[in-house]
């Protein structure tokens, strides 16, 4: 099974390096979003036919290892492009990195439309110490009653019950971690 996957990615790394006829006048990526877990990557592409395929591949970039292989590639699809504009999600690895998009297919050559970042996130570290502990239900609170100190709370690690706001809910659950219960899934609080 390890050699077909191998194989598979070959193949479609192979694939990049077909020389397309022409170009697509414009390939960009539009919106990067990070989200539930996810990143939402949109692409617009124009020049192309509505009825044309392509091929994304995205892969991790690092010192040692600038091109895709078998170790670092982290999605790779042939798509159609109704519409000249793409979107994918990717789950949101634990591995923190820069990722790069590469795009091919019957009228684009091999390129690299673009490279974004992925950061984790400490969900339930709302004062961005590098733990989870009483203190940032605290901060919560703090940031509830209006303490100036405290307003820096963001939605992005303080969101822990995945509602778009910081509410008291959010500090109950940070307290009931701590305590040993059990957290459903929808509560986003790193384990």
């Amino acid at each position: 099974m390890k050699m077909l996957k191998k194989i598979l990615v070959l193949i479609v790394i192979l694939s990049f390096f077909t020389v397309g006829v022409y170009a697509a006048d414009s390939v960009g990526i539009s919106n990067i979003t990070e989200e539930d877990y996810s990143v939402k990557v949109s692409f617009e592409i124009s020049g192309l036919k509505d009825y044309e395929d392509v091929t994304i591949l995205i892969f991790r970039k690092t010192e040692e290892k600038s091109e895709p292989d078998t170790t670092n590639i982290v999605y790779v699809n042939q798509m159609h492009t109704d519409n000249n504009e793409i979107s994918l999600n990717l789950l949101q690895s634990a591995a923190e990195g820069v990722y790069e998009v590469r795009m091919g297919g019957d009228d684009i050559d091999n390129i690299s439309i673009g490279t974004f970042e992925i950061t984790s996130v400490l969900w339930g570290d709302v004062n961005c110490d590098g733990k989870i502990t009483v203190s940032d239900a605290v901060w919560i609170l703090r940031n509830l009653s209006g303490d100036e100190m405290a307003q820096y709370v963001t939605i992005e690690n303080g969101n822990i019950n995945s509602d778009n706001q910081i509410t008291i809910s959010d500090a109950v659950w940070i307290l009931k971690y701590l305590s040993g219960a059990e957290i459903p899934d929808y509560v986003k609080l790193s384990k």
